[in-house]
């Protein structure tokens, strides 16, 4: 895996975005449409190429232009697929709108909470260690805009004003098990998912401040946004295996123009900004996780999640060299 320092993208959920495109070595463009996501227009016929951006992704990231399967590449240290069952969170026919989980309150960003029949949407371990988040083509539209599809927890817990500092450094970590996509072909037709975001709050809306992405492609993203980078930047982006474990840990401070990130996936430092706009002074932020699909999916979408942190100001370093082990309860 190599760094990527910068490069200018509208990351997926800024609302009323400018149509552009980034160029990235050689004829690979990632297209940038109306509804603020990235997609990869390059084999795609009938497809309008919009003026480049200014700040292309720097040469030091991965060649974007060779064949990619992004099935089978892996970083070496990564942890083998576990097997394990899982328990439905439905009570009994819905899943509840706030649940307590890993030492917080969260609410629930899933149509399980009001419609039945939705139990694959979020599961538990037998001990809460795990959690597995689903989302379907089929499932019930999540909101106003039909293709959406979300099965998160989010920070942002009705009646609880607390909210992520800024100008703090703050530490956070998740080991994640992402299952390989059915219909890959298919999924090139959509925004791809995030898995996992911190959220600038309805102040601002817009992209997330921090977002860690699967493109429709298969590829994993880092983006960033701020206030004075309001169409982002893209910090990295390589392939990353599906069926294994991966462990991610973060170090961000949010600040409008003297935000950090840093990021480590399975020991290894990935993303390194030491001064960037990374965040806004009118920010409320506050952090999800799950499977959020602005675009829709073609097929069966799912992950595992274990070893969650929530961003906070203790640190995470000696995580960065030693991993936790995933959870078998």
């Amino acid at each position: 895996m190599k760094k990527v320092v910068s490069g200018s993208i509208c990351a997926i959920i800024v609302v009323g975005c400018m149509s552009a495109s980034v160029a990235i070595a050689g004829p690979r463009m990632l297209k940038i449409d109306a509804s603020g996501s990235t997609r990869d227009t390059t084999q795609r016929k009938n497809v309008k190429q919009e003026p480049v951006l200014s700040d292309p992704i720097s040469e030091t990231s991965p060649d974007l232009t060779a064949p990619v399967d992004s099935s089978t590449d892996t970083v070496s240290n990564a942890e083998p697929l576990p097997t394990s069952d899982y328990i439905v969170t439905t009570s009994p026919t819905y899943t509840p709108a706030q649940i307590g989980w890993n030492g917080r309150q969260w609410r629930v960003n899933s149509v399980a909470t009001k419609y039945a029949d939705q139990q694959h949407s979020i599961q538990r371990s037998a001990e809460w260690k795990r959690l597995r988040f689903e989302v379907r083509k089929s499932d019930p539209a999540s909101e106003t805009k039909v293709d959406k599809r979300r099965s998160e927890l989010s920070g942002s817990v009705y009646g609880d004003p607390t909210r992520l500092a800024q100008g703090v450094s703050l530490w956070g970590g998740f080991s994640t098990l992402q299952h390989a996509w059915a219909d890959p072909q298919g999924m090139l037709s959509t925004y791809g998912i995030v898995f996992g975001q911190i959220h600038m709050g309805s102040k601002v809306g817009g992209s997330p401040a921090l977002a860690f992405r699967r493109k429709d492609d298969g590829r994993f993203r880092i983006t960033t946004r701020g206030e004075f980078d309001n169409a982002g930047s893209v910090r990295y982006e390589a392939p990353l295996s599906f069926d294994e474990v991966h462990d991610v840990v973060y170090n961000i401070v949010l600040h409008p123009t003297a935000g950090r990130l840093r990021v480590w996936v399975d020991n290894v430092m990935v993303v390194d900004v030491p001064k960037a706009s990374i965040g806004h002074s009118a920010g409320d932020s506050y952090w999800n996780v799950g499977v959020y699909a602005p675009g829709g999916v073609t097929s069966p979408v799912s992950l595992e999640l274990a070893n969650h942190v929530y961003p906070g100001t203790a640190s995470l370093l000696d995580r960065t060299t030693q991993r936790p082990s995933w959870p078998r309860d």
